[in-house]
């Protein structure tokens, strides 16, 4: 594979640290948030027709194919996007309007970097040497794929320790602007912390399922430690991953690393992460 590195901007948003870029669609340009707890990419059906792309259906499921995005250097061709049919606008991101999620079905096998203050984001090539002096100093974990479902991709996994309690199976979630816990590892939460219950919303009716949203003492990944993160204890939002359930189990979002400079090797299987 010939070497190849991209420097890019995120976009500006009313909240910090969400990783949405520009990506080229033939001639037009789409705005998608860059999703490693996404196993597989999706853009709205009102993005669909902007891009006039047929829709098509497979079952219950609708698609489309892009013939062609591009990303700087690298290109991938007919990528194969799921299509929410009741979702005919473009979605909001604080501030900013989206065309929708791009995930691991796109970013496996290359090298991503975000740097969320200074709103950059770079692609590399594996073994590129932009990577490798980029990494110098920041601590490094191994990550291994996650299989959800019965979803054709995979998410991306490695171990975090919660309150000085662990290793904790952990989901990197670039696309979770929250940390969500099972209640399992919310178990090692100091209990007299205060707590807010969090009640979910469906089709408009709101329930009680036993969630809260409080603060942990720490989380450390990689050799790095968080003080003071928010996280909720949401059983329910494992659903996809049922068999998390019975253990302790984190869903990380950039809540927690989007405070510092991080990165994926999603050829070699590492996630790094500057202190």
């Amino acid at each position: 594979m010939k070497e190849e590195h991209f420097v890019g901007t995120l976009s500006k948003t009313t909240k910090p640290r969400l990783n949405l870029i520009d990506i080229q669609c033939g001639t037009q340009s789409i705005c998608v948030l860059m999703d490693t707890g996404a196993p597989t990419s999706r853009i709205n059906k009102h993005t669909a027709k902007t891009l006039n792309l047929p829709i098509e259906q497979d079952g219950d499921y609708d698609y489309a194919v892009i013939p062609k995005i591009t990303i700087g250097p690298f290109q991938w061709e007919n990528l194969r996007v799921s299509i929410n049919p009741h979702e005919d606008k473009s979605s909001i991101y604080h501030g900013r309007q989206t065309d929708g999620i791009f995930g691991c079905d796109v970013m496996n096998g290359l090298c991503w970097i975000f740097e969320p203050t200074m709103r950059k984001f770079h692609v590399c090539t594996p073994n590129h040497s932009f990577f490798s002096k980029w990494t110098e100093g920041a601590g490094c974990t191994s990550i291994h794929p996650h299989k959800l479902a019965d979803l054709p991709s995979n998410v991306w996994a490695t171990e975090c320790f919660l309150n000085g309690q662990g290793p904790i199976h952990t989901d990197l979630d670039t696309g979770a602007q929250r940390t969500i816990l099972t209640s399992k590892a919310g178990a090692f939460l100091d209990p007299t912390a205060a707590r807010e219950e969090i009640r979910l919303s469906n089709g408009g009716t709101e329930r009680n399922v036993g969630s809260y949203r409080t603060t942990a003492e720490e989380i450390t990944i990689a050799g790095v430690r968080f003080l003071k993160p928010v996280v909720a204890v949401c059983d329910p939002i494992f659903s996809v991953a049922p068999e998390l359930l019975s253990k302790p189990a984190i869903l990380l979002g950039i809540d927690v690393i989007g405070e510092s400079r991080y990165a994926f090797d999603l050829h070699h299987g590492e996630f790094w992460i500057h202190p």
